[in-house]
């Protein structure tokens, strides 16, 4: 998304208000999605792709 418009639509006087709060947002979310594919992954068995 455009962020020019997404400062027009939240009405900030200047994009870098809106990229500070939004760049928070965004870490966030990601590092919560790393702490839930890491907690996802280690439950699961390891499996031997190795011939033999």
């Amino acid at each position: 998304m455009d962020g020019g418009a997404v400062v027009e639509i939240l009405g900030h006087s200047q994009i870098a208000v809106t990229m500070n709060i939004y760049t928070h947002v965004v870490q966030d979310t990601q590092r919560e999605a790393v702490s839930h594919l890491d907690r996802m992954l280690k439950r699961r068995p390891v499996v031997n792709d190795s011939p033999g």
